[in-house]
């Protein structure tokens, strides 16, 4: 951690602040006693002081505050609070509210917990969890702080005269990026050319949990623009920060963009980078004028004392010019194509299915904000056909039916985007640099961190792979269930073979679905079947099934795999395990991701059928889900 943000953070300019409440009981729903969680109202008032939080998040020019919980220590957090999310406005002699807060009149102990920044909304009913989230544009010192949430908790508190001391930490995580010049650079002509940086495709906004400081149900990727203004230490360029919440970057995936004048470049980490509560992570971009972005180094600073770690990512430059080997469509089958931060472009490997085609290729998108444009789709390369390329793929997005028009090129080698982010198969007088990035499902649950690729079929984006999630969405631990110790009541998981097969009351839960995705129903099967023409080798991976007259060819790179089953044991209260390299069987749901639909999906190997299948409460299912 750099002396700056030493000082920042742990300064010894010493604030005291009175916070002053009227008491008040908010009874949460639930079994507590009435009479252990109520109390009279004392006349001692609570006062707390903090070292830290007042001095960084007062701004005379804006209104920022801290909300506060207090609770019995009888009681729990969850249930009646003695103070239900008290806003606290931040002034400059302290924090202002407009009622008193005493301790009991009985003399119970109290628990305080307070945060930053206020959230109206406060805890959600009955939990002690609370939607939080990040700033996309932290650029501004305002902003940046609203990023910046922290907790303090203070348990067992007699009625006294005495401050209590509070001590807000950070839950969220802190990233510097510094840009130190290698060679010769010009390190202040550097600084004159404003070099502006974009952290990529991170979640910001998720669900906190006040019990066990844990994370769940991310939601909104974004882009975020850090903080501050570049100033010169010796070699290196530093003063830019963000606030992100504590997830795991995925090494395959851009992650920083840094542009120079009219060059870009786009960052990746070699590995995995995991950002964890209260970390401050320093990534060092080591830059030349002559050759460009050489390497990086990263280093994690625990806010709280912690230890130092170093590796050595990778970087993965812009190109003014695609070709098809660019593209590894082993690791996912949908890529994006991005300028300046922005996806101008999505790149598909995807089966092509219609009255003069049937043939595996790769499609190129335009995409304008966010939007993918399905109805210009530019076939690019086509598998295992003599037909021109440069064709035209357009999508009835309602009936999932493709439109197809030949091409007349015979070769198209590369592609180029011009200045309005168009592609061209022939190269512009000044085509802009792009950079291509793996469309991935990030799965985050809690402690476990899950990568999905995703294939394309016909309008439709599946999960290449079976779900083998063990949490649910909050965080909360799947009981994974065995054949003789099974409960057809209770939501589990059974895992055989390296395959994860989910029971009825899971799937129903409403847990298990990422976010922005759905476990399929009924209908994202029809649609499935009615487009592939009921058609099931074309689904089931290839080498993996028993054999048969209907080959498994994966055309679709679907994938589906031969995992067997779960059902119920003939004249036992026991679910049993069956048909290993021979069938699969998926949950579909139904109207609602709370029902399941009459039938489940059921592929096998001696038939190419895409199938209905029956089901109990024993059943033991797999799980295939797709995006909302």
């Amino acid at each position: 951690m750099n002396d700056k943000r030493r000082t920042y953070f742990n300064s010894f300019y010493y604030f005291v602040f009175c916070l002053v409440l009227h008491s008040c009981v908010n009874t949460i729903t639930g079994n507590e006693d009435e009479d252990e969680n109520n109390s009279l109202v004392g006349t001692t008032q609570i006062t707390i002081v903090d070292k830290v939080i007042h001095q960084q998040i007062y701004n005379k020019n804006f209104e920022t505050s801290i909300g506060l919980f207090a609770y019995l220590s009888t009681s729990s957090l969850n249930k009646s609070r003695y103070v239900d999310n008290q806003k606290m406005i931040c002034n400059a002699s302290g924090f202002l509210s407009t009622n008193e807060m005493f301790y009991p009149a009985d003399k119970s102990k109290v628990n305080l917990v307070s945060y930053h920044p206020y959230s109206s909304s406060g805890f959600k009913s009955g939990t002690v969890l609370m939607d939080v989230e990040t700033i996309a544009d932290q650029s501004s010192s305002i902003n940046y702080n609203l990023s910046d949430f922290m907790v303090a908790k203070s348990s067992s508190l007699s009625p006294s005269n005495k401050d209590v001391s509070m001590n807000h930490e950070h839950q969220f995580s802190q990233l510097s990026i510094i840009l130190k010049a290698t060679d010769d650079t010009d390190v202040e002509l550097l600084r004159s050319q404003n070099p502006r940086l974009l952290v990529n495709d991170v979640f910001t906004n998720a669900t906190f949990d006040f019990d066990n400081s844990t994370f769940s149900n991310y939601g909104s990727n974004n882009t975020i623009i850090p903080y501050g203004i570049w100033s010169v230490e010796g070699n290196k360029l530093v003063g830019k920060k963000c606030i992100i919440i504590p997830q795991q970057i995925i090494g395959s995936k851009t992650f920083i963009t840094l542009s120079i004048g009219d060059k870009s470049y786009s960052i990746q980490l070699s590995d995995n980078y995991a950002l964890a509560n209260g970390s401050s992570n320093e990534i060092t971009i080591l830059y030349s004028s002559k050759t460009g972005v050489a390497n990086l180094i990263t280093q994690i600073n625990e806010w709280k004392e912690g230890i130092d770690t170093e590796v050595t990512p990778s970087e993965n430059r812009q190109k003014q010019r695609l070709s098809i080997a660019d593209f590894d469509f082993t690791k996912t089958s949908v890529y994006h194509v991005s300028s300046q931060g922005e996806i101008i472009a999505q790149v598909c490997k995807e089966y092509l299915l219609a009255e003069n085609i049937a043939n595996s290729a790769i499609v190129v998108y335009p995409v304008r904000n966010n939007v993918c444009d399905l109805q210009n789709g530019f076939v690019w390369e086509i598998y295992n056909s003599n037909k021109k390329k440069g064709g035209n793929a357009s999508w009835d997005t309602l009936h999932n039916r493709l439109g197809y028009e030949d091409g007349d090129f015979e070769d198209l080698p590369f592609l180029f985007f011009d200045n309005n982010g168009d592609f061209q198969v022939k190269e512009p007088t000044s085509p802009i640099y792009v950079y291509i990035n793996g469309k991935y499902l990030n799965d985050i649950r809690g402690s476990e961190s899950i990568d999905y690729p995703v294939v394309k079929i016909g309008t439709q984006y599946w999960m290449r792979e079976e779900l083998r999630a063990t949490k649910y969405i909050d965080g909360a631990a799947i009981t994974r269930k065995t054949e003789s110790t099974y409960s057809k009541t209770s939501a589990g998981y059974f895992l055989m073979n390296d395959y994860y097969f989910y029971n009825k009351s899971a799937t129903i839960s409403n847990k298990l679905a990422p976010n922005g995705w759905r476990i399929s129903d009924y209908q994202d099967w029809d649609l499935l079947k009615h487009y592939l023409n009921g058609e099931s080798s074309i689904l089931k991976a290839e080498s993996q099934w028993d054999e048969s007259i209907y080959n498994a060819s994966n055309i679709t790179g679907f994938g589906a795999m031969p995992a067997g089953l779960f059902n119920k044991l003939s004249n036992t209260d026991e679910s049993g395990y069956a048909f290993y390299k021979q069938y699969i069987a998926y949950w579909s749901m139904g109207i609602t991701q709370q029902e399941l639909s009459e039938k489940a999906i059921l592929i096998n190997y001696n038939s190419n059928e895409i199938k209905n299948a029956s089901y109990t409460s024993y059943s033991g299912y797999s799980i295939r889900c797709i995006e909302n």
